[in-house]
């Protein structure tokens, strides 16, 4: 007696829907425009209910992403769309700031022999300098490795880039640094933050959640357990527009080709997503600087 095939083909469009609980199925007809065949066409795209709900949520309604459905394959574009917390990129941006993403992906490649020598050294520095330098777990491009005519896109997305961040700033109060009690000491001492430094356009009072978000790694803050201390609001009129960059991958390194506009290189230290962008202000005041609430006594 001969076995049935078993399938591995995506179940259709209407029986993915017909699994879905009513209050589910209500729920994602709404992100879809209460339009039962777009829903079908998106459906057949991404068969995942659940998945498809979280994409509509962040492009923030189905036309945006049908378009961009339309010109890129649906892995890539649920990969970009999931790179972005939707807190801290407005509607407006996110169809543009996912295009940005797709057009212009982070090139990476799996690591050396010497690479994972490197990386399973008993060393914790050796070790650590080379987590640093991975997108994703694996290595990035670097900048001299691309041709004359690679350099030069890759300067024009630059521009783009800087032009969507001052875009999206515009529209901010306050932006905020997540950081450690002794880098406001020297900020005080200096009356402005002079340094070149990262920043982001979401405010909260979790240390946790502010590391979840940011991508930031429990090495980094080696004499805090682990988690920033402190929250700085800073108004955005203090801030130096001037100096304002969106940050190279990996930490802003100036050897790596393209950008990390969303925090996306470090998934082992959260989902990432938030805006990042690297800034000085032309003011520093102490009121500015609150304490952060953690709940995690450690964290590596």
């Amino acid at each position: 007696m001969r076995r049935p095939r078993c399938s591995t083909a995506p179940p259709s469009p209407r029986r993915a829907l017909a699994k879905l609980q009513p209050a589910q199925r209500q729920a994602l007809l709404r992100l879809a425009g209460n339009d039962a065949r777009r829903l079908e066409r998106l459906l057949g795209k991404i068969p995942d209910p659940l998945e498809l709900k979280a994409l509509l949520q962040t492009a923030r309604g189905p036309a945006a992403l049908e378009r961009l459905l339309a010109e890129h394959p649906a892995a890539r574009v649920s990969r970009a769309l999931r790179e972005m917390d939707p807190r801290s990129i407005r509607p407006g941006f996110v169809e543009e700031l996912a295009r940005l993403k797709l057009e212009y992906p982070v090139q990476t490649r799996n690591l050396t022999r010497e690479e994972l020598m490197l990386l399973n050294s008993k060393d914790p520095a050796v070790r650590n300098e080379v987590l640093d330098s991975l997108y994703q777990g694996k290595m990035p491009r670097k900048l001299a490795e691309l041709s004359e005519a690679e350099r030069l896109r890759d300067a024009q997305f630059g521009e783009r880039y800087r032009k969507l961040l001052l875009a999206l700033l515009e529209k901010e109060e306050y932006v905020y640094r997540y950081t450690s009690r002794y880098a406001v000491e020297k900020y005080l001492k200096a009356g402005r933050i002079s340094e070149d430094s990262f920043m982001t356009n979401v405010g909260t009072l979790s240390a946790e959640e502010a590391a979840y978000m940011s991508q930031l790694e429990g090495r980094w803050y080696g004499f805090t357990d682990g988690l920033p201390e402190v929250v700085i609001k800073i108004p955005k009129s203090a801030l130096d527009i001037e100096a304002v960059k969106v940050p190279r991958p990996t930490g802003n390194n100036p050897d790596v080709a393209n950008y990390e506009f969303t925090t996306s290189a470090y998934p082992t230290a959260g989902r990432g997503g938030a805006l990042q962008f690297v800034g000085r202000t032309r003011s520093f005041d102490e009121s500015w600087v609150f304490e952060l609430n953690r709940r995690i006594k450690g964290r590596k």
